[in-house]
């Protein structure tokens, strides 16, 4: 999410990049025989 008052006004285009789109690279991963995955974040994504 890279703005939180653009989640507010678009909320389902912000599940449909976040969420979905999360479920979506890991089945993708699954498929290709990924075994590890690393997640990086930042709190200053958060503001």
């Amino acid at each position: 999410m890279a703005s939180v008052p653009m989640s507010v006004e678009a909320p389902l285009k912000t599940n449909a990049a976040c969420v979905t789109g999360t479920v979506t690279l890991l089945d993708a991963a699954r498929r290709a025989g990924v075994r590890r995955l690393v997640y990086a974040a930042s709190s200053s994504a958060y503001g």
